[in-house]
């Protein structure tokens, strides 16, 4: 996608390996996400396994992609940078913000079934990516994305798959990765 697609571009978050811009797509008047990934070392490796993850477990589903999970919609590049951090993904905006916002937000207001809803559009998310016998690994409320629409339907999304890996990947890689309040206590006994 070229970059001059794209307008109303402004930062909203800054997290461990990216920053994320939402912006406007000119021919639709939609909302959408740009991800950049910082220019570490390690920039183009998570540029490329995010979008291999999305694809495989969203747009590589034969039942036409896992609607629970963010869509990744391609990439584009800012041509005003040079490095590797000048390579962007296009995503599915998320009008509610990340789920631990959201319901910090909204906890009091809203009833049993939607709260039963957002659970059960989770569960939905994760089999579908665990059937495509992947891992998501870095699995938390801030990746959980809530989805707005003008019939005040809300549903949760599953976001941020850069981390994700196959179910039998058999790489010995001894770092640790997540949120610490979500990584599991056994993992760090080494």
């Amino acid at each position: 996608m070229p970059f001059s697609q794209f307008t109303n571009i402004k930062k909203i978050a800054v997290g461990g390996f990216s920053i994320v811009y939402q912006a406007t797509l000119l021919d639709s008047n939609k909302t959408i996400i740009l991800k950049r990934f910082k220019n570490t070392q390690y920039a183009e490796e998570y540029f490329l396994r995010e979008l291999k993850s999305y694809h495989d477990s969203y747009a590589d589903n034969e039942d036409y992609g896992n609607p629970m999970v963010i869509e990744t919609y391609g990439f584009t590049k800012d041509p005003q940078l040079n490095g590797l951090d000048s390579y962007i993904l296009v995503m599915e905006y998320a009008s509610g913000g990340n789920l631990h916002e959201y319901l910090q937000k909204n906890f009091t207001r809203i009833g049993w079934q939607e709260k039963l809803d957002i659970l059960f559009n989770i569960i939905n998310g994760l089999q579908g990516i665990h059937n495509k016998e992947f891992i998501h690994r870095d699995f938390h409320s801030g990746n959980l994305l809530v989805n707005l629409t003008a019939d005040y339907y809300r549903n949760c999304k599953i976001g941020d798959l850069g981390l994700s890996r196959p179910a039998n990947d058999t790489s010995t890689d001894n770092e640790i990765y997540g949120v610490i309040p979500y990584i599991a206590p056994e993992i760090f006994k080494g």
